[in-house]
């Protein structure tokens, strides 16, 4: 199977199973290593929510964190953001992405990690979510009403 299938798989299988959640946080495990991990994520509890968008949603994290729509790698000095914003495949909405250098130092994001940073709000927050998963980098991902 492609990666792409089964994070398709994987997505469709969670979001079936998703029902509406409060403000939810991920508290990582003694073995937790990557940057996803190391957060403790918080997610929004209303608004618009991922639903058939959400591989879409993913895709459109993949152009932006290679460069695409402005681009979410690269060098980032001190306290830089960097913000996306992508329409939505059905009904009238976007997506918006956003990384924070948070930190007095410059810093290169790659796509990997930005892909990384991005998707956890995507995975596991219905509605989007928001956190700061390593010292330096700060990440929204979120779905609102509305085009770019």
């Amino acid at each position: 199977m492609h990666l792409t299938t089964i994070t398709s798989l994987l997505l469709s299988l969670y979001l079936a199973s998703a029902t509406p959640m409060a403000i939810t946080e991920r508290t990582p495990g003694p073995d937790d290593t990557s940057p996803n991990l190391l957060a403790r994520r918080p997610c929004y509890e209303g608004g618009k929510t991922w639903g058939d968008n959400a591989s879409d949603a993913i895709a459109k994290v993949s152009v932006w964190c290679n460069g695409g729509g402005g681009g979410g790698n690269g060098n980032y000095g001190p306290y830089a953001e960097r913000r996306g914003c992508f329409n939505a495949r059905y009904g009238n909405n976007r997506y918006n992405f956003k990384i924070l250098n948070d930190g007095n130092q410059s810093h290169n994001l790659s796509p990997a990690v930005c892909e990384e940073l991005l998707w956890e709000h995507i995975y596991n927050c219905r509605h989007g979510g928001w956190g700061k998963p390593v010292a330096q980098w700060e990440s929204t991902s979120d779905v609102n009403e509305g085009r770019c």
